[in-house]
């Protein structure tokens, strides 16, 4: 299953991902596989485009001094 996360944006990943938590808090124990996968995907997307943008900030590419929106 693709995931499709390239069409949002930082601020609606973290959005949905934060909506996730709040309906599912014990999401490890009684949720479904699927649903389990999704979580975990969006958190790695967020993980993922975050350190994209420390690191282009690091390197002095990206002159924004806040997290991405």
């Amino acid at each position: 299953m693709k995931r499709n996360f390239d069409r949002k944006t930082y601020a609606e990943l973290r959005d949905l991902y934060s909506h996730y938590q709040q309906i599912f808090p014990d999401v490890k124990n009684r949720a479904k596989p699927l649903i389990r996968w999704y979580i975990k995907s969006l958190a790695t997307e967020i993980d993922r485009r975050w350190r994209a943008y420390a690191l282009l900030k690091r390197t002095g590419v990206a002159k924004v001094a806040r997290r991405p929106c």
